[in-house]
């Protein structure tokens, strides 16, 4: 079951009330497609380019996703909290990924192989709908 999570407040992004996470019976439901994994502050997730071999189900702290300008700019396009999948599009794809994705914080989060992403998400609806949540954010 999905459950609303804190808002997410930025210098970067405004406030948002639409993020959600996924209750602890739907976590734990994950446990044989994931993988734990924690990150200090400043860690690279992947670099934009790079081929997308799986995703990140973030479950504390907060990520930087940007991407480089023509001009050599960093532009952050958006920052991730807890409850989002970072990499989605890409792993979902299995293609490269657009953007760079960097820790913010200290993190944990679940990594999900690509093909463990897909069953994952077929199997759990209320993660489908995280994920249909979330990309719908980002593509509107």
């Amino acid at each position: 079951m999905l459950h609303p999570s804190h808002v997410l407040e930025t210098p970067e992004t405004p406030a948002r009330s639409t993020d959600f996470e996924l209750d602890a019976p739907a976590r734990s439901r994950n446990g044989h497609h994931a993988r734990a994994r924690s990150f200090g502050k400043g860690s690279i997730l992947f670099f934009a380019g790079e081929p997308a071999n799986g995703g990140y189900l973030l479950r504390r702290g907060r990520v930087k996703l940007s991407l480089d300008s023509p001009a050599g700019r960093s532009v952050i396009v958006h920052i991730a909290g807890p409850g989002e999948i970072v990499g989605l599009s890409a792993a979902i794809g299995a293609k490269q990924f657009a953007l760079t994705a960097e820790t913010l914080d200290d993190c944990d989060a679940e990594y999900f192989k690509c093909a463990d992403l897909e069953r994952f998400l077929a199997e759990d609806p209320d993660a489908a709908c995280l994920a249909i949540r979330q990309l719908s954010r980002a593509y509107s």
